[in-house]
């Protein structure tokens, strides 16, 4: 019987599963990133339009 551990490492190294392992590999640091700049775009925002209203 294999173990859950087995089954994982299966599911992940094995045929074409590597494939979405390189695209999650690519895809974390651009979400990352891009989640960082909206945060930082949106905190300028937000200053510069309470200035705007005093």
């Amino acid at each position: 019987m294999l173990s859950i551990r087995q089954l994982n490492y299966n599911y992940l190294f094995k045929g074409k599963n590597i494939m979405d392992m390189r695209l999650l590999i690519v895809l974390i640091p651009v979400l990352a990133a891009g989640s960082w700049a909206l945060y930082n775009i949106g905190r300028a925002a937000l200053q510069q339009l309470r200035s705007m209203g005093s």
